[in-house]
């Protein structure tokens, strides 16, 4: 399947250290340049705030650090090809999904690219 990188809080973390630390160990890249996205909250009943970044400028400066059970790929798409794997079968993530449906329904894609490589 495909996903974006990402992963839990460790104790006492703040959700763009963690997004920084799982950029790191999931691809071996860091940024200077991040920007949150949105904050989702899927349960209501339960605080399980999912935080989604933008990693601009990234750069590879290490090797990847995988958790036991982690088998991830590193792989680079066009714009046009992550919409079309995000709108796939095979990608996980809801939140994503919803949100790329409702700007594409909305002709907002463009703002969406323009804010990603810009």
């Amino acid at each position: 399947f495909y996903s974006l990188f990402g992963g839990r809080a460790e104790e006492g973390e703040d959700p763009l250290t963690t997004a920084k630390r799982e950029l790191l160990e999931e691809s071996g890249m860091t940024s200077d340049n991040w920007e949150l996205y949105k904050t989702y909250q899927p349960l209501h009943k339960i605080d399980w705030g999912i935080y989604t970044y933008i990693a601009k400028d990234c750069k590879k400066v290490a090797e990847l650090k995988l958790d036991a059970g982690e088998e991830i790929e590193v792989k680079e798409y066009s714009f046009e090809e992550f919409i079309n794997i995000v709108l796939s079968d095979k990608y996980w993530g809801n939140e994503l999904i919803l949100d790329i449906l409702r700007m594409k329904d909305k002709g907002k894609l463009k703002e969406f690219k323009d804010k990603l490589l810009k």
